[in-house]
């Protein structure tokens, strides 16, 4: 399942792409974060939903915008993230982690 926001008709609304990746179901959210707070099941529900409606816009009728617009705190990605993760890293560029890490970072 990959959910998007996207614009159509001067308006942002969030969605789900089909299985084909093609075309756009709406969703019933009234924005991203809206939709990460609901539970599991409602959004089950809404993507079910959504694929017997049958409705979608094909992506060349939107503009895909930010998964997350407005996200309410910082998304922090680290690529050593795992001790592990740092020892396979240094197979390809040992330079860049000569330094001996006791604990993840």
């Amino acid at each position: 399942m990959k959910l998007v926001t996207y614009l159509h008709d001067g308006k942002k609304a969030v969605g789900v792409l089909t299985t084909d990746g093609a075309a756009a179901r709406p969703l019933p959210f009234a924005d991203m974060n809206a939709l990460i707070d609901s539970p599991r099941e409602q959004l089950s529900a809404a993507v079910d939903a959504a694929e017997k409606a049958g409705t979608a816009l094909a992506l060349s009728e939107v503009t895909l915008l930010a998964p997350i617009p407005r996200p309410r705190q910082d998304v922090i990605c680290l690529g050593i993230n795992y001790k592990a993760h740092a020892a396979e890293a240094e197979k390809y560029n040992a330079e860049a982690f000569k330094k001996e890490r006791p604990i993840p970072i």
